[in-house]
């Protein structure tokens, strides 16, 4: 075997314990070549044990050493692209994505679409200094994230001062139409305790939701956008623009799963384009037997209990 073979053999183990990723890293190149032109000379592999028998601990340690630096500084790197395309896509597609190196569209029969708008929202901008604007909305779309993420539901985009997001998306076995519903209580709560600590100085918002099928899927080759179509959305954006602010408006669907649990009104019927007219409702709080404070925005022991015993 010549040291071409030997070279090769080289390669291969690290590919097994290193990664392959690791060959085409600049400073393992660098080091390749180095070892390529040391041995360019030797003709045996006796010749080229003879000459690594010749290097000294020291010197052998500090290759080790650079090749354990550079397999490091390639982990933080991997890390840093993981965590940027778990900011852009979701967890699952992320996945699938570094696997496949493509995404499949994904038909959806059941999931719930959330919108949330600020009202006024050109009107108040006008107010305010741009960085001040984006600290505000970074402030109320950073807290709609918290609390959607706590409901298992997936923030999809968001266009201006409009939020959307979806539940149900990659979790089927959970009544995702009820932790729409308990996700936008919560935004309002905490955009009402948000408005009463600045003494009013705050935007208030619009829900609406709806519950329907729907495709999801990657667009882009050079920036990915993770997106979901179909008259579920629509009309999940057409229940908030016909809202009323401090208001979570839902459609009859809706209300026809959640009614046992939470109070609701019902307000009018909503002409939503090319669709027709659509019953609507507001939700206003949890029954007070499912409640856990008097407000009825915190589910109790027994509500959970029955959450847990929703057929999906």
């Amino acid at each position: 075997m010549n040291h071409k073979n030997l070279h090769k053999l080289l390669a291969k183990q690290i590919k097994k314990n290193v990664g392959e990723s690791f060959l085409e890293n600049p400073q393992f190149t660098a080091l390749w070549e180095t070892i390529n032109e040391t041995y360019q000379e030797y003709e045996t592999d006796r010749e080229i044990l003879e000459r690594t028998m010749e290097l000294s601990s020291a010197e052998l340690e500090e290759a080790f050493q650079e090749i354990r630096l550079a397999r490091d500084e390639i982990a933080k790197e991997k890390k840093k692209s993981d965590d940027l395309l778990l900011n852009i896509l979701p967890v699952e597609v992320a996945e699938e994505l570094k696997e496949k190196g493509f995404t499949e569209a994904r038909y959806c029969e059941e999931v719930t679409v959330l919108f949330a708008d600020i009202k006024g929202f050109s009107t108040i901008a006008k107010t305010l200094t741009p960085q001040n604007l984006i600290a505000e909305l970074n402030l109320t779309f950073s807290k709609m994230d918290e609390i959607i993420m706590q409901h298992g539901l997936e923030r999809i985009k968001t266009i201006g001062d409009c939020y959307m997001a979806c539940a149900g998306l990659f979790h089927q076995k959970r009544p995702h139409f009820i932790d729409a519903i308990l996700a936008s209580l919560a935004i309002q709560q905490w955009m009402r305790e948000e408005k009463e600590r600045k003494n009013g100085a705050f935007w208030e918002v619009r829900l609406g939701a709806h519950t329907g099928e729907a495709i999801a899927g990657v667009v882009g080759k050079t920036k990915f956008a993770y997106d979901i179509w179909g008259n579920t959305v629509n009309i999940a954006s057409r229940m908030e623009s016909a809202g009323n602010v401090g208001c979570v408006n839902i459609t009859e669907t809706i209300f026809d799963m959640v009614k046992d649990y939470f109070v609701a009104t019902y307000r009018d019927e909503i002409e939503a384009k090319n669709i027709g007219k659509l019953k609507a409702y507001f939700i206003e709080r949890l029954k007070p037997e499912y409640a856990q404070d008097e407000l009825g925005m915190i589910p109790n022991d027994k509500f959970w209990e029955a959450y847990n015993n929703i057929s999906c």
